[in-house]
C-alpha cells in the first residue's frame, strides 16, 4: 500500500485495493492473535486489521466526498455525530468482524461450497497482490491466510445470498418476480437533449436559446401522433442537427488554427529574411489576428455543440467506436455488426430505475435531474412531451411500455436479485451476528489501533518509498 501521508486520493487507493482483496492483514503469533472469537471461532488479527483498513478508506472518502478534509492526515482531527475518526473506523471494523463470523458459520450450517471457478479466481487474485503489495502487508503483521479468509467471506456471502435467492433458492426469486419489480420501479424512455445556452452576452444567449426553444417545439409538432417506436423518426432528425453543429465547430476551429498558423508564419518568414519592416508586418499580423476572431464561433456555441455530443446515448458512443475498430476488421464482420446495428429495435431508449432516482432521502439524489424523471415516470406512454423544467437542457422525451422489455428482465436478472433483496439479506445477517456470544480482546484492539496501523503503513513507505511503494497497486 501507498504512503497514507500521501494524497487522499492516493491513500484512498491504497486502503481500497485491501478492501477489494476483502482484507488483508494477519498479525503476529501472540497472545493478541484472536482479538475477537465467538464460541471455537477465533477471527484472525490480520482479518480484524483488513476490515480496519476498509473502513478507515470508506470513511475518509465519506469525509473527503463532504468536503471536510484535503489529506489523510486530517481525518485524526474530524468529528461525527460525536464520534472521533478512529472510532467510527473501530466501530465498522467490530462490526465487520461480526458479520465475517457469521457468514462463516451460516456457510457451514448451510452445507455449502464454493465453485471451483471461484477457488481459482482467489488463488489469482492473492498471488497478484502478493506480488505486488505483499512487502507493505508483511511489514504491517500480514499474512496470506489472513488475506485469503476475508477474500473467501465474501465469495461465501455471495454463495449464503444465492442459497436464497437465486434459482433453486429456499426463498427463490422468479422471472414474475423480477418483472413486476421492474415494472413497478423502472422506466423505459427515449430523449433528445440539447444545453442551453451559456454565452456570457445576454442578448445572444436569449436569441440562441429562442432558436433552441423552436427547434424542440418543431421536434414536439413532428412527434405529434407519433408511437414510441416512431419517435426514433425525431431522433434521427435532432442527430443530423448535433451532426451539423459538430461539423460547424470543428469548421471554425480550423479557420481560427488557419488564421494562427498564417501569423506565425509571417512572423517566422520577417525574422528569417528580415525583408520586410516592423511596421508592416505588424500590420499583416494585425489583420491576420482580425480575420481569425472574425471566423471564430463563440466559446459557449463550441461547448454547447461538444456537451450535446457528449450527451448522445450510449449507444451512439458504442457505435462510433464499433465503425473506428471495424476499418481493421474484414468487410465480412463490418456487414454483420452494421446489420446486427440495424435490427437492434432499442437502440435509442434507455432504461433506469425511477424509484431510485426519484428517492429525495438518498445521497447521490439530484433534485434537477430527479424531478425530470419523475415527469418521465408520470408521463402516460405513446406521448411525446417538451420537458422546460431542466435547469441546463433543453428535452423533449417520450414514454414507453415498460412491461414489454422482458428481455431486459431475463438478461439482467442477477443484478436486479441482487438490488430487489440486499436490504433484506442485510437483516438476516444482522440477525444472526445479534444471536452471537462475542468475546473481544480490549487490549488486542488497542495493539492494532486505527491510529497505529496507519502510522505503520507510513513508517513502511519512508523506509521504501523508491522501491516497493512505487508498486502499490492502484484502485
Amino acid at each position: 500500500m501507498k504512503s497514507l501521508r500521501m494524497t487522499l486520493k492516493q491513500a484512498a487507493a491504497v486502503c481500497a485495493a485491501a478492501a477489494v482483496a476483502a482484507g488483508t492483514m494477519s498479525g503476529c503469533e501472540s497472545s493478541a492473535q484472536y482479538p475477537i472469537t465467538s464460541g471455537d471461532t477465533k477471527v484472525r488479527a490480520g482479518v480484524y486489521i483488513t476490515y480496519v483498513m476498509s473502513a478507515m478508506s470508506d470513511e475518509a472518502n465519506s469525509l473527503f466526498n463532504d468536503g471536510k478534509i484535503q489529506t489523510m492526515d486530517d481525518c485524526f482531527g474530524v468529528e461525527k455525530d460525536g464520534k472521533s475518526f478512529s472510532d467510527i473506523v473501530k466501530d465498522n471494523a467490530i462490526e465487520k468482524t461480526k458479520e465475517h463470523i457469521a457468514i462463516d458459520n451460516k456457510f457451514k450450517e448451510f452445507g455449502l461450497s464454493l465453485k471451483e471457478e471461484d477457488t481459482a479466481a482467489m488463488k489469482d487474485q492473492i498471488e497478484s497482490a502478493w506480488q505486488q503489495s505483499g512487502g507493505s502487508y508483511e511489514y504491517a503483521g500480514i499474512g496470506k491466510e489472513s488475506y485469503r479468509e476475508v477474500m473467501e467471506s465474501s465469495y461465501k456471502r455471495q454463495a449464503i445470498f444465492d442459497y436464497y435467492y437465486a434459482e433453486g433458492g429456499i426463498e427463490e426469486v422468479t422471472d414474475s418476480d423480477v418483472q413486476n419489480y421492474v415494472n413497478e420501479n423502472y422506466i423505459r424512455y427515449k430523449m433528445i437533449t440539447y444545453p442551453k445556452s451559456t454565452n456570457e452576452d445576454e442578448t445572444l444567449k436569449e436569441q440562441e436559446n429562442k432558436e433552441l426553444e423552436e427547434r424542440f417545439d418543431q421536434y414536439l409538432k413532428e412527434a405529434e401522433g407519433k408511437s414510441f417506436e416512431e419517435f426514433d423518426e425525431v431522433i434521427e432528425e435532432h442527430n443530423k442537427f448535433l451532426e451539423e453543429k459538430q461539423a460547424e465547430a470543428e469548421a471554425e476551429q480550423a479557420a481560427a488554427e488557419e488564421g494562427t498558423t498564417e501569423v506565425d508564419g509571417t512572423l517566422e518568414q520577417n525574422e528569417a529574411e528580415n525583408s520586410v519592416s516592423e511596421s508592416v508586418a505588424g500590420d499583416d499580423s494585425s489583420a491576420a489576428a482580425d480575420e481569425s476572431t472574425a471566423d471564430t464561433s463563440s466559446a459557449a456555441d463550441e461547448s454547447a455543440a461538444e456537451e450535446s455530443t457528449a450527451d448522445t446515448s450510449s449507444e451512439e458512443d458504442s457505435s462510433s467506436e464499433e465503425d473506428a475498430s471495424s476499418e481493421d476488421s474484414s468487410e465480412a464482420d463490418s456487414d454483420a455488426e452494421d446489420s446486427e446495428e440495424e435490427e437492434n429495435p432499442y437502440a435509442n431508449e434507455q432504461i433506469i430505475n425511477a424509484t431510485t432516482a426519484t428517492d429525495e432521502t438518498s445521497d447521490s439524489y439530484n433534485e434537477n435531474y430527479g424531478k425530470m424523471i419523475a415527469a418521465i415516470k408520470a408521463q402516460e406512454e405513446d406521448k411525446a412531451v417538451f420537458y422546460t423544467e431542466n435547469e441546463n437542457y433543453y428535452v423533449v422525451f417520450i414514454k414507453g411500455d415498460i412491461t414489454e422489455r422482458t428481455d431486459y428482465c431475463t438478461d439482467n436478472k442477477t443484478s436486479l436479485v441482487s438490488e430487489m433483496k440486499t436490504d433484506e439479506f442485510e437483516e438476516l445477517v444482522g440477525g444472526w451476528v445479534e444471536a452471537l456470544k462475542i468475546k473481544i480482546d480490549s487490549k488486542a484492539l488497542k495493539k492494532y489501533g486505527v491510529k497505529t496501523l496507519y502510522d505503520r503503513e507510513n513508517e513502511y513507505y519512508e523506509k521504501n518509498n523508491n522501491n516497493n511503494a512505487a508498486a502499490a497497486p492502484a484502485v
